[in-house]
């Protein structure tokens, strides 16, 4: 019996990701920082009659927006996970029909089972990593610092689960 080996495309993606996930961290910008000092210099009373008005009449953002930005290295981090996880579906896709086809085994999700065998089930287990993406983006930009800090949870619980799913099938299909 040929044993079955898993396809140098999805380990390229999910290696590609990793490394791509790793020089995104790397280049990190600096925050930008807002300057305060007009609005500072306008609220002494001795300072006001230098100022025009039109610098200190400016509405000054709320302290909250601040702490609502999302800094370019989360994004390429989020873009990062984003990648992987994708490619970790298509990987467990491409496994999943593998076994069906060899009748070694059976897709138990009932929402996915009309779309194994064909094509389709590569656009079809897209659905969940793109709303977990958007869950993970929603939460980086969340007002509670709790959130914030783990906005990462969703995308990387979605890799895991379909790397694990892929694996199973794999061994599926290398059983007796």
């Amino acid at each position: 019996m040929q044993k079955f080996r898993a396809p140098l495309i999805p380990a390229l993606v999910l290696f590609g990701g990793l490394m791509l996930a790793r020089t995104l961290a790397s280049q990190s910008a600096p925050a930008p920082t807002i300057d305060h000092s007009a609005e500072l210099l306008a609220r002494l009373p001795t300072a006001r009659a230098s100022i025009p008005p039109s610098l200190y009449a400016l509405p000054i953002p709320p302290d909250s927006a601040a702490t609502n930005t999302v800094g370019q290295r989360h994004l390429h981090e989020w873009l990062a996970l984003t990648i992987v996880q994708h490619g970790a579906a298509g990987f467990d896709a491409w496994s999943t029909n593998r076994v069906v086809e060899s009748m070694k085994g059976r897709e138990e999700n009932p929402l996915l089972r009309p779309f194994v065998g064909n094509d389709s089930i590569y656009l079809a287990v897209q659905v969940v990593p793109v709303v977990l993406d958007l869950v993970g983006h929603r939460m980086m930009t969340s007002h509670h610092p709790w959130v914030r800090r783990v906005w990462w949870v969703p995308q990387a619980a979605g890799t895991a689960v379909s790397v694990g799913s892929g694996i199973h099938n794999v061994a599926l299909y290398n059983s007796q």
